[in-house]
């Protein structure tokens, strides 16, 4: 549908960014000094905490004896889950009568990893040593591990007052799904199976945490990456105001992906701990630990049907959602599914659907944050749907997606789900990636490498990236009656700060707070800043630092969701226009002219029209600091501005489940050639092409990089990373010798181009590019390994394609 643009378009930016060779990151990083949070000097008062976790995947807890740890040398603590649950609650979550989710377990265990003690030690060796000593008994109860198997009657229930391991369910419809299927000439069908998977940054969860009596309050450095939403849950479970809990991120982070947002709950357990002991406390996860206990995306079982006409037309679609979240349902889920619901037509035409989506318990690792959070499963079941449509009808898969694009005037369009998509030219993406690989060309060496005996396949995705969520689009959980109460405090919006000013230097100082973990944010925010205030890149200084206490924050701050080159970039944009429009109010009273006759260009404010008469920011720098008596006292003479930036185009839900739930919508065109071993089954891609729109790209290189990254973490998830679990809730792939990882050996020849549409709601005309391939890559490849197979009758259903799974579909296949 559709529509004109209901929101006040932002002003369309021209100016070109400067670009730089490399990073201004890069020289600490490349000399070693970089702060990561083990590098943080900390008190000799300080503790380190080493974690007692459950060997069992379903237990009783009988005993927890901390005593005889307090006996071992240098251990000072000792405290079992009653003894934590004394200073720290449960953590609350979105949905109503959700089993308690505590950081250490009291009388039963859920999953393998799960905490049920902590010892705190004069150092790490000792810690351990202590947790060695502590005397567990445990009572093992069945375990379950498939999210069907869980919905069944007679499942072990991992709550027995809960009374059902599903834990939270929403019918959501949209159009007029039942009119759609009576009237479709076909209808298609599809159970589909995506795993759960880990993104392993090179540096784990880490924590210092301080309680301070004076004000009964809490410091806590981390390398958490946001959102601050969940610093509510935190404060909440601490028992104090949101004030009162002080959150420092480290200055620099070793990668993250979404998964550092579920670091929350160690945060508040040291900040326990620290509070019973009356010493700092330090924890350092292993990466054990993280592979075992620390968090994961989910697990989905997906059954789509779709009502088609001859055409090759989806008219409807229906989606039986059953999302597999591990032991608890921790905030910020059911999340994951709400993904499903704001992107649910992709890029396609499709006016009418209906999700039955369910969350399900089981004795798996609980879920969180995974990059792309809930795209990659959502696109892989609507991919995998189209290419069925296609084998159905002996259609083009590139075809089918043709006659079902939107088109580029249909945009701005809002969809059947309430997503406004913003701008984009979806067949026009698509072509430049067709032309981009030389279709006939791919065609020729997959011939050329089937002659030789190689199995190969080329396969091709197309997808939505959503970007800068709205905070309100979480709250779809929740029934609609609940969301009428007069009491309910309705949730909206994207937002977030700069602070910038002219040092008495003449160089330009800006501060953001972005929790960022390698992405280039100080590099971009510099460029925005010297476009804006024409100065070279160097010579502006940018601060990227979170500190809840005296840096500005929002609820909505964090790096996820894309949301640094829309919400961040529009507020830097602002406040350093806002800074230029002082400056040259300054420098008017000293060239004796208006502010609108000057501009400012390579570091000095000069005239417009060609004069000689200039002056520096340097000089400007030293008037304000060094005589301000120069200038009249009403004069509002500033050098320093703080700015905000908030989306104009997100709004609560509405009473239909319908919600515009992100700033903007680019797009996605993927393909990838395939081939596979027949004598060993081990699948490779060969080459990979992805040409996505990004809106105005801040810094090519940068969005490259991202593009890249992103191409080899939906690789991962398709052919290697699996958090595989056995019948009793043991994880099998708990170290990186199970756990496999590729590597750069295992990255395809990439081509990578952009195609790019400016978005009429941003500052700057940007869009995401953070999340891209990581969601898209899994449908893509799997339709790769489609065609490759093609001979033997196999088609794709479930992730990851491992050479075992090949062989077993192959020799299923065969007669």
């Amino acid at each position: 549908m559709p529509a004109a643009a209901p929101f006040e378009e932002a002003p369309r930016v021209d100016r070109d960014f400067p670009q730089m060779r490399g990073r201004l990151e890069d020289a600490r990083l490349l000399a070693g000094r970089g702060r990561y949070i083990d590098d943080l000097p900390v008190s000799s008062r300080t503790l380190h905490a080493s974690i007692l976790r459950s060997p069992h995947a379903h237990a009783r807890i009988r005993k927890v004896e901390v005593a005889p740890a307090l006996r071992c040398t240098g251990v000072v603590a000792a405290y079992n889950g009653r003894d934590i649950a004394a200073v720290l609650d449960p953590f609350p979550t979105i949905v109503r009568h959700a089993p308690a989710y505590r950081a250490v377990a009291i009388d039963k265990v859920r999953y393998v990893g799960e905490p049920i003690a902590v010892v705190l030690a004069h150092d790490r060796y000792a810690a351990e040593d202590g947790m060695a000593a502590i005397d567990v008994e445990y009572e093992p109860l069945p375990a379950v591990i498939d999210p069907d198997v869980a919905c069944k009657p007679d499942a072990p229930l991992l709550n027995d007052e809960l009374g059902s391991n599903v834990v939270w369910r929403q019918h959501y419809r949209y159009g007029d799904p039942a009119r759609a299927f009576a009237a479709a000439e076909r209808t298609v069908r599809l159970d589909l199976t995506f795993p759960k998977y880990n993104s392993t940054p090179l540096e784990t969860f880490g924590v210092i945490a301080e309680y301070l009596p004076e004000s009964d309050g809490y410091q806590v450095h981390s390398n958490f990456q946001g959102p601050f939403s969940l610093m509510p849950v935190m404060a909440r479970a601490l028992r104090v105001p949101e004030n009162r809990l002080r959150v420092i991120i480290s200055q620099d982070i070793g990668g993250s992906f979404g998964i550092k947002a579920m670091i929350y709950p160690y945060m508040a357990l040291m900040a326990a701990c620290a509070r019973l002991s009356g010493r700092p406390v330090k924890w350092i996860e292993d990466r054990a630990e993280h592979l075992l206990a620390s968090a994961s995306g989910t697990d989905r079982k997906s059954t789509l049907e779709a009502a088609v006409g001859n055409d090759g037309c989806i008219h409807g679609i229906r989606m039986r959602i059953r999302e597999n979240v591990g032991a608890y349902l921790r905030a910020p889920e059911p999340s994951c599914v709400m993904r499903s619901l704001t992107t649910f037509c992709g890029p396609y035409r499709i006016e009418n659907g209906e999700i039955d989506a369910c969350c399900v318990l089981t004795n798996k690792l609980p879920t969180g944050l995974n990059r792309g959070y809930g795209g990659q499963q959502h696109i892989f079941s609507l991919e995998r749907l189209f290419d069925h449509v296609a084998m159905d009808m002996g259609i083009d898969p590139i075809e089918v997606r043709r006659r079902n694009f939107l088109k580029k005037d249909d945009l701005p369009y809002r969809t059947t789900t309430g997503s406004y998509y913003d701008s984009g030219d979806y067949a026009g993406c698509l072509d430049k990636l067709l032309a981009a690989v030389k279709r006939d060309q791919w065609e020729y060496e997959k011939q050329r490498l089937r002659d030789r005996g190689q199995l190969a396949g080329i396969g091709l995705a197309t997808a939505i990236h959503s970007a800068a969520s709205n905070i309100g689009y979480v709250t779809l959980a929740l029934p609609v009656d609940d969301r009428r109460r007069t009491n309910y405090n309705a949730k909206s919006g994207s937002n977030d700060f700069a602070h910038i000013a002219l040092d008495p230097s003449g160089r330009i100082r800006l501060q953001i707070g972005t929790a960022g973990a390698g992405q280039g944010h100080i590099t971009s925010a510099a460029q925005i800043a010297a476009a804006e205030l024409g100065v070279r890149v160097e010579d502006v200084d940018v601060i990227d630092r979170i500190d809840t206490e005296v840096t500005p924050w929002t609820i909505t701050s964090g790096s996820y969701a894309s949301r640094f080159s829309i919400v961040v970039a529009g507020a830097v944009r602002r406040a350093a226009v806002k800074l230029n429009a002082h400056i040259r109010a300054i420098a008017a009273y000293q060239l004796d002219t208006t502010p609108d006759k000057l501009e400012i260009a390579d570091g000095t404010v000069h005239f417009k029209e060609r004069s000689n008469r200039s002056v520096s920011l340097r000089q400007i720098a030293g008037m304000v600091q060094w005589n301000r008596g120069e200038f009249p006292l009403d004069a509002d003479i500033q050098l320093h501005v703080s700015e905000s930036y908030s989306a104009p185009n997100l709004a609560a839900p509405d009473a239909e489940n319908r919600v515009n739930a992100a700033v903007t919508y680019g797009f996605m065109a993927d393909a990838a050639l395939v081939t596979i071993d027949p004598r060993t089954c081990v699948p490779r891609v060969l080459r990979y092409a992805a040409v996505h729109d990004v809106g105005r790209a801040i810094n090519p290189q940068l969005v490259r990089g991202q593009m890249a990254g992103g191409i080899v973490h939906g690789l991962a998830g398709a052919l290697f990373e699996h958090c595989d679990y056995d019948e009793s809730g043991q994880m099998l792939t708990a170290s990186f010798m199970d756990y496999l990882c590729p590597s750069a050996a295992e990255a395809p020849r990439m081509l990578i181009d952009h195609h790019d549409v400016l978005s009429p709601f941003t500052e700057l005309g940007t869009k995401g590019a953070g999340e891209n391939s990581a969601m898209s890559a899994p449908a893509a490849i799997a339709r790769a390994v489609d065609d490759a197979l093609a001979s033997n009758g196999v088609q794709i259903t479930e992730l990851p394609i491992t050479p075992a799974a090949i062989w077993r579909l192959i020799h299923k296949a065969a007669p």
